[in-house]
C-alpha cells in the first residue's frame, strides 16, 4: 500500500504532466460578450468570450460562442451539424507595440485596427474601433486562483454589427436574416 505522501508525489506529478501537455487550454480565463439581434432592443444573450494578446506577433485573437443566439432547439441540433462548433474568430494586429506602451498614465486608448472575423468558412477583413481602458490600480488579479495565466492590465472594448449572409448563417437550417452584434465589454485579454 502507498503512502499518502508517496500518492501526493506521483499525483503532483501526474498533474504537471497532463499540464505541460495541454498548454494554454488550462490556463484560459474567459469572460462574456453580449449578443444581440439589431432588430430587438434589450434583448441580450450572454456568451462565453476567450481573448488572448500574442506579444511575440503582436496579434489579439477573440473566440466567441454564438449558439446563445439560437433560440429553437431543432436550429440549434442544425447548427451543430453544420457549424460544429458554431463560434466567431476574430484575428487582427495591433498598431504600433500595443500593449506594451500602454502606461499607468493612460487612462484609455482608442486605436483603429483591421481584423478578420471568420464564422464557418467564411472570412471577412474589416477595421474595428478597439477601446482598451486601463486598470485603474494595475491589478490584474481579477485571475481565478490557482491558474498561471498572465493577463494585461487593461480590458478591450468593441462592437460588431454582423451580417448572416456574410458568413453563410442564412443557409444550413439556421435562416438568420437579421443582421446580429457582438458586444464586448471590459474583456480580460490573456497574455500569451
Amino acid at each position: 500500500m502507498l503512502s499518502k505522501t508517496t500518492l501526493f508525489f506521483l499525483l503532483s506529478l501526474g498533474l504537471c504532466f497532463v499540464n505541460q501537455f495541454t498548454g494554454l487550454a488550462q490556463n484560459r480565463i474567459y469572460g462574456n460578450a453580449d449578443l444581440q439581434w439589431a432588430d430587438r432592443h434589450g434583448g441580450k444573450k450572454s456568451s462565453r468570450l476567450f481573448l488572448l494578446y500574442d506579444k511575440s506577433s503582436g496579434e489579439l485573437s477573440a473566440e466567441v460562442a454564438l449558439f446563445p443566439l439560437i433560440e429553437n432547439s431543432q436550429q440549434r441540433d442544425s447548427a451543430s451539424r453544420s457549424f460544429s462548433p458554431l463560434k466567431l474568430y476574430l484575428k487582427g494586429i495591433f498598431p504600433h507595440n500595443l500593449p506594451e506602451s500602454f502606461s499607468v498614465s493612460d487612462n484609455e486608448k482608442q486605436m483603429l485596427m483591421e481584423v478578420k472575423i471568420q464564422i464557418g468558412d467564411s472570412i471577412e477583413t474589416r477595421t474595428i474601433s478597439l477601446i482598451l481602458t486601463m486598470l485603474q490600480d494595475n491589478n490584474t488579479s481579477s485571475a481565478p486562483s490557482g491558474l498561471n495565466t498572465s493577463i494585461l492590465p487593461c480590458r478591450a472594448n468593441f462592437v460588431l454589427a454582423l451580417e448572416p449572409a456574410r458568413f453563410g448563417l442564412h443557409k444550413s437550417g439556421l435562416k438568420w436574416k437579421q443582421k446580429f452584434m457582438v458586444e464586448i465589454e471590459n474583456g480580460i485579454i490573456n497574455k500569451k
